[in-house]
């Protein structure tokens, strides 16, 4: 497992880009684009924490951008993260997501402090491995992490 412990700073940051995200969206009424239903909040707080802990994995700079949406860069250098809760969730793929792009998976392991890096798959392959999957937020393909490639074969 590739581990990644955050500080309270990388947890105060996060939160305050994932406040910077959320706040709009949900006055807006946004749903979720991966179908959960979970607290909206929740979501960004995850994604935003789970960026901070592949950037600081990969010691690649974060800028924490807000109003990005699908199609309007990558979250952490050249790479797309997909944040999950828990260890044993896939990872999602939207079908309009870029080919091109690299996904990450980034696994909640033990509260909001400690993170898995669990692997690595480009768009296209994701899609062509992936199990398509209706959800609330429309269809995805769900890849697991024994479908990944190792992160460090990617990471310069």
């Amino acid at each position: 497992m590739n581990i990644v412990k955050l500080t309270d700073n990388d947890l105060r940051v996060s939160a305050h880009v994932a406040f910077d995200r959320g706040l709009p969206s949900i006055l807006q009424g946004l749903r979720n684009v991966n179908g959960g239903k979970d607290d909206p909040f929740l979501r960004h707080v995850y994604g935003a924490i789970g960026e901070c802990a592949f950037a600081k994995f990969a010691n690649i700079y974060w800028d924490g951008s807000v109003n990005r949406f699908n199609g309007m860069g990558q979250d952490v250098g050249d790479f797309q993260v997909r944040a999950r809760s828990a260890k044993n969730l896939p990872m999602i793929i939207r079908p309009n997501d870029k080919d091109t792009d690299l996904f990450v998976l980034v696994q909640m392991l033990s509260g909001l402090r400690e993170w898995n890096i669990a692997g690595y798959i480009s768009g296209k392959s994701g899609k062509e491995i992936g199990k398509l999957t209706p959800m609330q937020g429309g269809d995805r393909f769900l890849v697991s992490e024994t479908q990944l490639g190792d992160i460090k074969d990617v990471i310069k």
